[in-house]
């Protein structure tokens, strides 16, 4: 729904850390090449991973992890690809900031609505305010300073910031 794909997909609703569902779902079927397990919950998508490997020793397998722990665990696993939504997303939007023709290029090959080659993304040029350095905040700032972009974070507590980043810490409350 968020990509608008022209493609049809079939779907299962059902709960997919259950064993069961998986099987209803094909998981065992020749013709299943991969399972992706999105779901918010760090040990849902494990187990839904060490199931799948169980069920189907050859099948590729794409895990949403966004724990250090739980990306170990699934690279022990022969051909688990553990992807950090965080990272994932700080490297596009570092992408589409730093190279929007390649962005653009690489929306026309999903065939998103309304990508054409002859019009890009058209970024403003400068310094980056990035507000909070969380774990989706250190991702783009990583990103951003691995293309020289200018970038001030702004969080009143950064965990574990270095003094020689740009942090500004804190501003008095202007009501109090």
């Amino acid at each position: 729904a968020l990509r608008d794909y022209n493609v049809a997909t079939p779907g299962l609703c059902g709960d997919a850390s259950v064993p069961q569902h998986l099987i209803d779902a094909g998981v065992q079927s020749s013709n299943c090449q991969g399972v992706v397990a999105l779901t918010n919950d760090e040990d849902t998508n494990l187990k839904i991973a060490v199931m799948t490997r169980t069920l189907n020793a050859s099948v590729e397998i794409v895990c949403r992890s966004t724990s250090r722990r739980h990306q170990v665990l699934l690279r022990s696993l022969e051909l688990v690809t553990p992807i950090d939504p965080f990272e994932l997303f700080a490297e596009q939007l570092s992408t589409t900031i730093t190279a929007p023709r390649l962005r653009t290029l690489e929306d026309w090959f999903v065939c998103a609505r309304g990508v054409t080659l002859d019009k890009s993304f058209t970024i403003p040029l400068g310094t980056w305010f990035l507000c909070g350095y969380g774990r989706m905040g250190r991702w783009i700032h990583n990103y951003l300073a691995q293309h020289d972009v200018p970038v001030v974070v702004i969080d009143p507590d950064p965990p574990g910031a270095s003094p020689e980043e740009p942090i500004i810490r804190e501003h008095p409350d202007p009501f109090s």
